[in-house]
């Protein structure tokens, strides 16, 4: 249910932004690992539906006031800041939960999928509260 939603948003171009160059090219990365034998076309099709997605999802987070909206730079800056403090803390002798270090990639996911759990939660709760048809105004209304 949830990748027919994003796809719709998506498809639709609702939460469309322009991607820098840098940005770019992490997301080809990743397309090119879950399409190594793609074409060029694929792999540049399968980059914006992950760059779409990204937006989409950080998007609702952002609606709900779960998260940031998307940004890769945003995110690099918050890379170095978890790489130093999981450093800090191995040096102090602290625990380290995770790996010690994150490459970019594996921030990505740790932090991407994150959100989508924190999503569902705060929907379910809002469904039990009665305040769903206001969060459906919500997420459109900026569109």
């Amino acid at each position: 249910m949830q990748a027919k939603i994003l796809a719709s948003i998506a498809e639709k171009g609702l939460m469309s932004r322009v991607a820098s160059a840098a940005e770019w090219e992490f997301f080809a990365c990743m397309a090119k690992r879950e399409c190594p034998y793609g074409s060029v076309a694929e792999v540049d099709e399968r980059t914006r539906q992950l760059i779409a997605e990204t937006t989409a999802r950080f998007a609702i987070g952002h609606v709900l006031g779960l998260c940031a909206p998307f940004l890769y730079e945003s995110m690099q800056a918050a890379l170095a800041a978890e790489n130093a403090q999981r450093a800090k803390t191995k040096e102090a002798g602290g625990v380290v939960y995770g790996p010690l270090h994150f490459d970019e990639t594996g921030y990505f996911a740790f932090v991407s999928g994150g959100v989508v759990p924190k999503i569902h939660h705060a929907l379910a709760s809002l469904r039990a509260d009665g305040a769903y048809p206001q969060l459906m105004e919500a997420l459109i209304k900026p569109l």
